[in-house]
């Protein structure tokens, strides 16, 4: 388990996703939400408190190795009376105490390797903290900048099919046209102006749920989403990710952890067998006074000093300890099944995740095809409705086509990448993937 500085270097590294010179600030690349995101989310800020206190309970004075050290003063005043007289006896005294456990069964050691694992835990659910924030982020800031797209084309639509429109009230007035074909185009257009008012409303949702998702607030904002939109087309070999799950994925090592921290609680239940050896020593300081005209004792000052051992070592308890024993090692017995089950689990899942990123690449590359191919019908119906060689039926439902033909691409672009960062979430690779860029 790497430490937690270096795993904060790595997240602040995200910083060398944004160009430092020559970049508008209220342009928000992935890597700048990012940035922001990892830097504001609230999961983060709290696991590394809790990291904290890891940290400061992983000592050997928490383990129990040290003595304790008390200090304790009194003072008092005494009226003694007689037939005749009374006297008043004063006193006061101070001790320092030390108790020490020399030995109680190798407990202390045994603590203190608890208390390390649970840093060490601590540690890995920090990294599972930050992996779950970084793919929201990608995958918020992909969806809003994916919708900005179909905006961009679902405007694109309006405008042809407003020039369209213009062509065909135009045709109306030479007398070339017919009024059905007006109340067509005009059609077309209304419902192409109504989608486009559609999109930009769930442009500007997709954009609000990235600011939430970074822990900022939207009217605060004025960003502009930017970016390259790419999709990774890389070749995985199924048995090599396999064998980086099983290596780095990180909830299996924070599952390992935890049956190391049953393995503590066992020998923790066994050093109840061994007697326990404690060292107590001190001294103690003690004055008295009493009145001048006593008889009593005389006033005075006295030190005394004291060392003892003690050892002990309980016979019986009513079978306690051999029953903590056999209750730490059944829960070590589980802790073990839970890891076989979660090896299923995470290869069930990372086949469905390698399936999954096959197929949405093939998906892309045949989307890509259809753009390509519905952008160049577009441009020869263009000109074959302008010289009536197709009719505005034949040319809306190439504009239909072409639209379809576009949204199936992005969608296909942002499927891909949600595989992708799986795959690379569940081999415990997207820290060093994103930070890497």
């Amino acid at each position: 388990m790497l430490k937690r500085s270096i795993y904060i270097l790595i997240v602040l590294s995200f910083v060398a996703f944004v160009p430092q010179k020559g970049i508008c600030q209220d342009l928000l690349t992935l890597g700048k939400a990012l940035e922001i995101g990892l830097k504001n989310n609230f999961d983060i800020q709290i696991a590394k408190k809790n990291n904290q206190i890891a940290e400061m309970n992983n000592s050997w004075g928490n383990a129990g190795r040290y003595p304790t050290i008390n200090f304790l003063a009194s003072g008092g005043i005494s009226p003694v009376y007689q037939s005749d007289d009374h006297i008043t006896n004063y006193s006061a005294s101070s001790s320092v105490m030390m108790d020490w456990v020399l030995f109680d069964g190798f407990r202390v050691n045994i603590t203190k390797g608890k208390l390390q694992n649970l840093k060490s835990l601590s540690d890995g659910q920090e990294i599972v903290v930050i992996e779950v924030a970084i793919r929201k982020i990608i995958s918020a800031w992909y969806l809003a900048r994916i919708t900005e797209e179909k905006a961009m084309v679902q405007k694109e639509m309006m405008e042809l099919s407003k020039d369209r429109y213009d062509q065909a009230k135009k045709l109306v007035e030479l007398g070339s046209s017919t009024q059905y074909e007006l109340i067509q185009a005009q059609n077309a257009w209304l419902e192409d102006k109504g989608n486009y008012l559609n999109q930009r409303v769930s442009a500007r949702n997709a954009k609000r749920n990235l600011c939430y998702v970074m822990g900022e607030e939207m009217n605060k904002t004025s960003w502009s989403i930017s970016g390259e939109l790419t999709a990774s087309d890389n070749h995985f070999v199924m048995s090599d990710l396999v064998d980086k799950m099983m290596r780095d994925n990180s909830n299996l090592k924070n599952q390992y952890i935890s049956q190391k921290l049953n393995v503590d609680d066992v020998k923790l239940s066994k050093s109840k067998m061994f007697p326990t050896l404690s060292l107590s020593a001190g001294v103690t300081g003690k004055y008295s006074e009493s009145d001048p005209e006593s008889l009593m004792t005389p006033s005075g000052y006295t030190t005394t000093p004291s060392v003892s051992l003690k050892l002990s070592y309980n016979l019986f308890n009513g079978g306690n300890r051999k029953r903590a024993i056999r209750v730490a090692q059944i829960n070590k017995e589980i802790s073990d099944l839970k890891i076989d089950d979660m090896r299923i689990s995470l290869s069930n899942q990372l086949g469905q995740y390698f399936d999954m990123y096959e197929v949405n690449k093939e998906l892309l590359s045949l989307s890509q095809q259809q753009v390509k191919a519905s952008k160049l019908n577009l441009d020869i119906s263009k000109q074959k409705f302008r010289s009536g060689a197709i009719n505005s039926f034949n040319f809306r439902d190439v504009q239909v086509m072409y639209l379809n033909a576009v949204t199936s691409n992005l969608n296909a672009l942002y499927k891909l990448q949600l595989s992708y960062v799986d795959l690379v979430t569940i081999t415990g690779g997207i820290i060093a993937e994103y930070s890497s860029k």
